[in-house]
């Protein structure tokens, strides 16, 4: 219903999008009568069972009174177009959920968790004594006002005791990176001690910025929550003590009566685990350690497989700006090649490549003719200065000089749908005047005008590995690089994977690709990469989207791991979820970096680290599959 934008709902203006849920869409919206920004949720789902919960909300919010519990100033139905809209009205939180202030920084203090919680743990023994059990306690059901209060929100699937369908159905709800283990046995049915479970989850995550338990598939991470111990807290986060790392496993534990009896109890706990002992410092911020952590499953039996820690790896909040945890194989070279496409950011390997830089080094001293090898391998590229120009963009391939001429012009990158119908010498003359007279950003809306664009540099729909133009370009093709009908799909089990193209290297050009998640975490962009010698591996930009539109912005070097540049939510206009379609776009200028999706701009940062490189595409314990690769010079 993102129609509603800029539409009256019976006195309340709705001026933008600003979240989506599972049955319902919240404006940022203005109510005149008292003059105060507020939001709206509507509803927008064609289902007469989600329609009666949302209606239960409203109700059962409007009954409850307490200082950390969202507040709801009116709720009703309206006749828009004839069709007849439902919504709540609620207070607008200025500092949005807890969710994106985990991932933000700096990182939350001891202090700062300990407060949130003490607040949710009050705020959830309120509504236990009175027979509500939440089911759905998360990160981003937590909002946050301008003054670092936090509310609990979103009762859409909390269940009463006379709640006679909700309580005989026993179907699990929720989401299932915080659902309680026991909640997955024929029979259950959520209480309090499953709220617990939950609010301990969140803990771990405000504490480590990770969810302890991660997997590429539902089921495998339901075997998880069963099956194995969370990771220690402590090889996370070094700063926090042994009786903290003790309360949070005790939150954590697989049997409920194991775990603490209030949340209030809890969260006490916690605050008394923060009594300073000799040198610290519980107001400082705590920094999770980049390292991977895996431990071995438990021996509890379920029906469904166990599934190994120590194959996967310890997966942070949705793009929180943290280097993803991959494990090395096996191996005894000290130089050994990594499989083609797997980006790995180890400790281990951070030593091998100073090792090898240091020996590149020194031949270099020796060998004079080694510079020129190395050229075609800079770690971290120098962009050009005003004063020494250098070519707009570089291809370097193997293909004869008519190889290009096979490569089919497609309609140039824009973000109005009126400038479609012009011709494609039309649109790119357009899109350099547009470049010219003002700089790429956004508009009032937020939209991007017109993406500056030139010659058609590349163009591929990616179904066919051995079309001219996919052949000349040089895919990698693996068992998690494959070209099918719909597209090239990339597939992770646990590591971020890449698959790259290695015939081209762009320096300044536009780059648009049409993405479909298929299941799992992060799919997106690579670019600007290149090779690093001897250790097999790449460094360059990347550019990720998740499934519910959360974007991030990162650079990656092998020394340094992968440093997060801008992260952030889709303003509006991305289809979120899975088997959906959305357009990412990235405008290389210089040491200017913008990015768009849908046609929506996003950011634009200025970075120097890598000047030009190849391209490809990234899963992160996800399958995607990318289609429509559209390349463009920026003349």
């Amino acid at each position: 219903m993102s129609d509603l934008e800029g539409r009256t709902l019976d006195r309340y203006k709705l001026k933008q999008l600003i979240g989506k849920g599972g049955m319902a869409d919240v404006y940022l919206g203005y109510d005149p009568r008292f003059e105060r920004t507020v939001a709206v949720k509507v509803f927008r789902r064609d289902d007469e069972d989600l329609l009666r919960r949302f209606i239960r909300e409203a109700r059962l919010m409007a009954n409850l009174r307490h200082a950390s519990l969202m507040p709801i100033y009116d709720a009703g139905e309206s006749v828009l177009d004839g069709l007849t809209q439902y919504y709540i009205v609620m207070p607008f939180m200025e500092n949005g959920t807890l969710r994106g202030r985990i991932r933000r920084q700096p990182p939350l203090s001891l202090q700062e968790i300990s407060n949130y919680l003490t607040h949710i743990a009050d705020a959830l023994d309120y509504i236990h004594k009175r027979g509500i059990i939440h089911r759905d306690i998360k990160s981003s059901n937590v909002l946050l006002d301008t003054e670092g209060r936090c509310y609990l929100s979103d009762f859409g699937i909390a269940r009463t005791a006379t709640d006679a369908t909700m309580t005989t159905t026993g179907g699990v709800l929720g989401t299932v990176d915080y659902v309680a283990p026991e909640l997955f046995e024929e029979g259950q049915k959520a209480n309090a001690y499953s709220d617990l479970y939950s609010l301990g989850i969140l803990l771990f995550e405000m504490v480590t910025r990770r969810f302890p338990f991660a997997a590429e598939s539902q089921i495998a991470l339901i075997a998880m929550h069963i099956n194995n111990p969370p990771p220690s807290p402590r090889r996370l986060v070094p700063q926090i003590s042994a009786p903290t790392e003790k309360v949070i496993l005790k939150a954590l534990a697989k049997r409920p009566e194991l775990r603490y009896a209030t949340a209030t109890t809890f969260a006490e706990a916690f605050c008394l685990s923060l009594t300073p002992r000799s040198g610290e410092n519980t107001t400082s911020e705590v920094t999770p350690r980049r390292e991977p952590v895996s431990t071995d499953p438990g021996d509890a039996k379920t029906a469904v497989k166990p599934v190994a820690l120590s194959t996967l790896s310890v997966r942070p909040a949705p793009l929180a700006g943290l280097t993803e945890s991959h494990l090395l194989p096996a191996t005894n070279a000290p130089f050994a090649q990594q499989p083609a496409g797997v980006m790995q950011h180890s400790p281990r390997l951070r030593r091998m490549t100073m090792v090898a830089l240091a020996l590149v080094m020194l031949l270099a001293v020796m060998a004079p003719a080694l510079f020129f090898v190395l050229g075609h391998h800079q770690l971290r590229p120098v962009t050009p200065t005003p004063e020494a120009p250098q070519p707009v963009v570089q291809i370097h391939t193997a293909a004869t000089p008519t190889a290009r001429a096979t490569m089919t012009p497609t309609p140039n990158i824009t973000a109005t749908a009126h400038v479609a119908t012009a011709t494609a010498e039309q649109q790119v003359k357009s899109a350099k005047a547009t470049a010219l007279a003002q700089p790429t950003g956004s508009t009032a809306t937020g939209d991007v005008q017109t993406a500056p664009t030139g010659n058609a540099l590349y163009t591929d729909p990616l179904n066919n590995s051995g079309a001219p133009a996919t052949a000349q370009a040089n895919w990698n093709e693996s068992n998690s690089c494959t070209f099918q009908g719909d597209g090239y799909h990339v597939t992770s089990r646990s590591a971020l994977v890449t698959c790259m193209e290695s015939s081209h290297s762009y320096r300044d050009a536009t780059i648009s690709v049409d993405m479909t998640l298929l299941n799992g975490q992060i799919g997106g962009v690579i670019f600007r990469m290149s090779s690093v010698p001897f250790v097999g591996n790449y460094a360059g930009y990347l550019f990720e989207v998740d499934s519910q539109g959360n974007y991030s912005f990162s650079c990656s070097s092998i020394t340094a791991g992968n440093t997060v540049l801008k992260e952030g939510s889709i303003p509006h206009g991305f289809r979120s979820g899975y088997h959906v379609k959305n357009t990412l776009q990235i405008v290389m200028n210089g040491s200017s970096l913008s990015f768009y999706i849908n046609g929506v701009f996003l950011d634009q940062e200025t970075d120097t680290a890598f000047a030009a490189g190849t391209m490809g595409f990234l899963a992160l314990s996800a399958s995607a599959v990318y289609s429509h690769l559209r390349i463009y010079s920026i003349a």
